[in-house]
């Protein structure tokens, strides 16, 4: 006998039995609710912040430690002594170079990308024809009892090998060479 038929996990069976959604959606809340939340316990907490520590020092971000701080600061300091020697070559190939000329580049560019595009064209032809060449027979139920078995017969003799190998595994096979 059900001394309390009236619990939030009844009524969410027979929301659900009877396909009301929302009361069931609020018997399933109410139910979830009452659960206790589990907690660690401060012994169990403490334990993994112990094992963690020595992770979390690998962590680190470079630009935290004083040769992180160094090496971005000679970077930039780098990059700003070379940003007239950047900018004068980039004026004489500017002036070197025409404007036809960096017309050409992207034309070029993109009929390399045509001919790919075409080749590949001309592969997928090849995978259709081959695919359709190899579909006909494979349909046949004489070819699927033929690879099935096939299937199975390599199936079984990896597991013989499997087997063979794990059982020759043995410390008395490592060194097997006396020495005097």
């Amino acid at each position: 006998m059900n001394r309390q038929p009236h619990t939030p996990f009844t009524r969410w069976l027979a929301a659900e039995g009877e396909e009301r959604e929302a009361e069931a959606e609020e018997a399933l809340i109410e139910l979830f609710g009452a659960l206790e939340r589990p907690a660690p316990s401060a012994a169990f907490a403490e334990r993994v912040m112990l094992a963690a520590a020595p992770l979390g020092a690998d962590l680190r971000v470079p630009l935290a430690a004083a040769w992180g701080r160094l090496a971005l600061a000679l970077g930039l300091v780098a990059s700003a002594l070379s940003l007239p020697l950047a900018s004068a070559t980039l004026r004489a190939l500017i002036v070197r170079v025409s404007l036809a000329e960096l017309a050409a580049v992207p034309i070029r560019l993109l009929a390399e990308l045509g001919g790919w595009l075409a080749e590949g064209a001309g592969l997928w032809r090849h995978l259709q024809a081959f695919h359709r060449t190899l579909q006909i027979p494979l349909e046949t139920p004489a070819v699927a009892i033929a690879v099935g078995g096939c299937l199975l017969v390599s199936a079984i003799a990896f597991r013989f090998l499997h087997d063979l190998v794990e059982r020759e595994r043995s410390w008395s096979y490592v060194d097997s060479i006396q020495r005097p």
